[in-house]
């Protein structure tokens, strides 16, 4: 059973934040935005997995609890610290456009591992999308899901 919390408090956010930036274990994240162009869509939520858990973060999402202001405050203070954490690895799937928009909030993550990269370097004639990828390598965790 795939579980995650959906943080909708500043305490909630600043408490898993606080404990993802020190962690040395991976770290994977994902955002979903309003469309592709980073320079006029913007980020509805940001997710983050690890060994302990599975977290959402609703940012500008029309459901958000959360003000512009504390959005500003949630992205610049404690997702920056998640993943500018020099101590582990973070993963992302095509890493480059979750970072344009990332970067439009002074957030540049470091020690990234990009799940689009390392199919290619694996077999450079496999599929990249992230749903091919989990029905190759993880297909039972998909027809259970």
């Amino acid at each position: 059973d795939f579980k995650y919390e959906l943080l909708t408090t500043k305490d909630d956010v600043f408490g898993v934040c606080n404990a993802l930036s020190t962690t040395t274990a991976p770290v994977a994240c994902d955002i979903e935005t309003t469309g592709l162009n980073f320079l006029t869509d913007t980020m509805m939520t940001i997710a983050f997995s690890s060994r302990e858990g599975n977290w959402v973060i609703p940012l500008f999402h029309k459901e958000s609890p959360f003000s512009e202001e504390e959005v500003g405050s949630i992205l610049r203070r404690d997702i920056k610290s998640v993943l500018t954490n020099p101590r582990n690895n973070k993963v992302l799937q095509n890493c480059k456009f979750d970072i344009k928009f990332l970067l439009k909030y002074g957030i540049s993550p470091v020690n990234v591992w990009d799940t689009k990269i390392m199919a290619h370097l694996y077999n450079e004639i496999l599929p990249k999308s992230l749903m091919d990828l989990v029905k190759l390598f993880f297909p039972e965790e998909l027809e259970n899901f």
